[in-house]
């Protein structure tokens, strides 16, 4: 945040705008909208009302790693503020631009397992389309458990989980009941141990 700060009075004193117009630097559109949205986020409360003109920017530029990040972040900021609509929207645009960048594609379905939003499978590989949208877990977990076991093996509280998967605490609480029971343990360090043992601890599926 103070290196953001600090870039900005510098750009502020400078002679001339930095993202002025200029016919031979095209993105600038782009990069200044991107700036705009980037400031939101380092302030702590990314704006998702920021994001998507720079994501259309890009698009614009035909730049499609640019937008699909502009897009993930504005899906992050939207179900930060609520906006499931809109963060499913953006996820989807975003997951479209990124299936030839597999790192940003691989963030984009990381969030939208945490949210629980579905994305459609990526073009590059059709077959995926096919397979259900819940995927039988091991020791007889569902996805959304094994999301919640992997957070309480690092040692995440409920309450973390629950901002981490975007669910309330009690519902969280519920998971792991459910978890311990399943795996015939009692707390939460017999969990841990007992998903490491049977090899549940891996990257999530998307």
């Amino acid at each position: 945040m103070a290196a953001g700060d600090e870039l900005a009075a510098t750009a502020a004193h400078l002679p001339a705008d930095p993202f002025a117009s200029h016919p031979f630097s095209a993105a600038i559109p782009a990069e200044r909208a991107t700036w705009t949205a980037e400031r939101t986020r380092l302030a702590g409360t990314s704006d998702p009302d920021a994001w998507p003109a720079a994501a259309q920017e890009w698009e614009r530029l035909r730049w499609p790693h640019r937008a699909g990040y502009a897009w993930w972040r504005c899906a992050e900021a939207a179900l930060n503020a609520g906006e499931r609509p809109g963060a499913a929207s953006a996820l989807q645009a975003g997951a479209g631009l990124a299936c030839s960048h597999a790192p940003l594609r691989a963030e984009i379905e990381k969030l939208a397992l945490r949210a629980r939003i579905p994305l459609q499978a990526a073009p590059a590989a059709p077959a995926e389309a096919t397979r259900p949208a819940k995927v039988p877990a091991h020791a007889g977990l569902t996805s959304r458990e094994l999301s919640v076991l992997r957070l309480l093996a690092a040692g995440r509280t409920n309450a973390q989980i629950g901002a981490e998967l975007f669910m309330s605490p009690k519902t969280a609480s519920v998971h792991v009941t459910s978890i311990l029971r399943k795996l015939g343990v009692t707390g939460r360090v017999q969990a841990a141990a007992a998903a490491e043992r049977a090899g549940l601890l891996g990257d999530e599926q998307a």
